[in-house]
């Protein structure tokens, strides 16, 4: 009998060891996640205060930050071109009341019901504009294809 005790406080000892290792890992994964979110948290709040700093400073920023307010102040240009490109893309525009995306050549908002004014970029390749609408109108047209009128 004392063999089958043996074995047995064995599998005993071995399981209570890889129950405590299980929970170890378990404690340090806990641990790990609640470092990463402290750190974010920590990362957010830099960003924050660099925002916050740039807002009071403006342009009166001392030497030593001056070069990376320049870094930004370039990629936020560069965030405006290429946001402009997406747009032309789209063949959208916004609508100066409610900022919504609006159609290339729209006359009103679908959203807030505002006149979109038609810019020169969008009336390109177009000499005429209806009478009756403002719509432009492609050369050849018989029709203004916004409000039906005939073309003269």
């Amino acid at each position: 009998m004392g063999f089958f005790d043996n074995i047995g406080k064995t599998i005993s000892d071995a399981s209570q060891g890889a129950i405590q290792k299980g929970k170890e890992i378990a404690d340090i994964a806990k641990y790990n996640s609640l470092i990463s979110e402290e750190e974010k948290k920590t990362a957010s709040t830099f960003e924050q205060l660099g925002r916050k700093y740039v807002e009071v400073k403006g342009d009166s920023v001392e030497d030593i930050f001056k070069e990376y307010i320049d870094a930004i102040k370039i990629s936020e240009e560069k965030i405006s071109e290429y946001q402009k490109k997406i747009v032309d893309i789209k063949g959208i525009s916004k609508c100066p009341s409610c900022g919504a995306e609006v159609p290339n050549g729209s006359l009103f908002c679908a959203v807030c019901g505002a006149k979109i004014q038609v810019s020169v970029e969008q009336s390109e390749g177009n000499s005429k504009f209806c009478d009756a609408c403002g719509a432009a109108i492609s050369e050849g047209s018989k029709f203004c294809t916004s409000c039906g009128k005939a073309v003269e």
